[in-house]
């Protein structure tokens, strides 16, 4: 373990290739709630139907991006977003699913009272051991 931090980076969310079947299936139910919608009168309703669909098209697409995490003597940093240890009450390695453990922190905040970060699977025992330093663990949900 390093003296001056830990340092990891990590895709923000675990990405599911979508086949053309996915997008063909998305599109049929879209259009078939629009036209039900409208058959019943609803055109605010189809509207919002048709934007929902366009939008789950366009973020299942997306691909993700690399989540820069720091946890060092100031905090924990994910990409531009610093947590000081003063603001943290407790944290929890949540190791429940082995594809995707997360570090999860307690904030003593009025709003975002929780934060959940993806871990790599490698660094669990070294990111518990740097944060038992400077904060208490404490079991928590995700939820």
């Amino acid at each position: 373990m390093e003296q001056e931090g830990l340092y990891f980076e990590l895709p923000e969310f675990i990405y599911h290739e979508k086949t053309a079947d996915w997008y063909w299936i998305l599109g049929i139910a879209t259009v078939i709630g629009a036209i039900i919608a409208i058959v019943l009168n609803d055109f605010l309703f189809s509207i919002v139907i048709v934007l929902g669909g366009v939008t789950i098209g366009v973020f299942g697409s997306k691909h993700p991006e690399l989540i820069h995490c720091k946890i060092n003597r100031q905090g924990v940093q994910v990409d531009k977003n610093l947590y000081p240890y003063g603001s943290i009450d407790s944290f929890w390695i949540d190791e429940t699913r082995e594809d995707s453990p997360k570090l999860l922190m307690t904030l003593n905040r009025t709003f975002a009272l929780r934060v959940s970060i993806p871990l790599p699977n490698e660094d669990l025992d070294e990111v518990r051991e740097y944060l038992l330093q400077f904060i208490e663990e404490e079991a928590q949900g995700e939820g």
